[in-house]
């Protein structure tokens, strides 16, 4: 019996399978491998622009959805901690595991924008846009260290960066 054990990143499933072939329907709507890898892809060269390093924490804010397995894979792909938070749990207490976590970024999926009302995001960094390739075009650029706010739409990466929200946005 051989022995030899092999090493095998959990991101790198995707990438094995026909690009053609259905990963996933999320909300009625099909994505393939394919897409799913240029989106894992995208969002993470996203991270990497926003200088979101291996062993980073990235809180996650989404329902069982397209988003959720888009940023997963996308974070497991860079060594970045994922720390699921409850996306009907009140702003003050999303504050508090924010705290607790050091969650460097917050991806927020749009059905839980709700949960953010009354959440300080007055400090950031305001991004504009950021297109397909990572690359980032931005009005204001003051970082406040802690956490940064994703926008990405399907075709298109729009950025704007603020504290404790992250918003991922597949529209």
């Amino acid at each position: 019996m051989n022995d030899e054990r092999r090493s095998m990143n959990v991101a790198s499933i995707i990438e094995g399978h026909p690009p053609a072939a259905t990963a996933l329907i999320s909300r009625g709507v099909i994505t393939t491998y394919g897409e799913l890898t240029a989106q894992v892809a995208a969002l993470r060269g996203a991270l990497n622009g926003l200088g979101i390093a291996r062993g980073d924490r990235v809180a996650l804010l989404c329902g069982n959805t397209l988003e959720f397995v888009v940023t997963y894979f996308a974070c497991l792909g860079r060594g970045i901690v994922c720390v699921p938070l409850n996306p009907t749990a009140p702003a003050p207490e999303l504050e508090r595991e924010l705290r607790v976590v050091s969650a460097r970024a917050v991806v927020i999926a749009p059905s839980a924008v709700a949960g953010w009302n009354g959440v300080d995001r007055s400090r950031g960094v305001a991004i504009d846009a950021m297109d397909i390739d990572g690359s980032i075009r931005s009005a204001r650029a003051r970082l406040w260290p802690q956490t940064e706010w994703l926008k990405v739409c399907k075709r298109r990466l729009k950025t704007q960066l603020c504290q404790s929200f992250v918003q991922v946005d597949y529209s």
